[in-house]
């Protein structure tokens, strides 16, 4: 195998890895807003309404949305599309392209 097959390979594996990391903290952000959507305060550092800030942010500078809903429709997109293009462009293992000879 030559370098710049291993190295194009690398690049490839490290940007699936880093965009499927970055889709799971966009989805968890999402869904942590929507599962504390009804918390009601009672203290003056609560810890549950620094995380919701926190996530907030972080849909905010991902996304750049103002809206919740539509930040996890667009976050929701740009999933599908990320698994569909890893579906396209994954060659299937099979006996051929492992070079096994097929005999009748």
């Amino acid at each position: 195998m030559t370098t710049s097959w291993k190295n194009n390979q690398f690049h490839r594996v490290a940007s699936c890895v880093l965009c499927a990391w970055m889709v799971f903290v966009v989805l968890f952000s999402a869904f942590f807003l929507t599962a504390e959507l009804g918390h009601e305060c009672h203290e003056e550092d609560c810890p549950i309404c620094a995380c919701m800030q926190f996530c907030d942010n972080t849909l905010h500078q991902m996304g750049g949305v103002d809206d919740l809903s539509s930040a996890v429709v667009s976050w929701a997109v740009v999933a599908t599309v990320a698994v569909a293009a890893l579906i396209l462009f994954i060659r299937p293992i099979t006996l051929c392209s492992q070079k096994i000879r097929l005999n009748n």
